[in-house]
């Protein structure tokens, strides 16, 4: 992007102005993203086992793990009983 365009921009952003809580939600759900990360680590895990180690409500977690899917960050590898199994997409490999 060429510097001009970066400026305009800038000045519409500040013009513009950000909504309220908008930046606390964007952290909430990076921070949520990392932990469920850390939780499935290398192999697949069901949304109950990745809520229990990330100490979050499973409800989240399911929620997480679906946007995560449409995103290309995670995918469903088998079934695990009644629930699906989810592994992480290290988009870097």
């Amino acid at each position: 992007m060429s510097k001009e365009t970066l400026e305009e921009m800038k000045q519409a952003r500040k013009e513009r102005g950000t909504k309220e809580g908008l930046t606390d939600l964007r952290k909430h759900a990076r921070t949520v993203h990392k932990a469920i990360q850390a939780a499935l680590g290398d192999e697949a895990k069901t949304a109950p086992e990745v809520a229990r180690l990330a100490e979050l409500d499973v409800r989240e977690v399911f929620w997480h793990l679906n946007a995560m899917r449409k995103y290309g960050q995670a995918e469903v590898v088998g079934q695990d009983g009644s629930y699906l199994t989810y592994r992480f997409v290290d988009k870097e490999s």
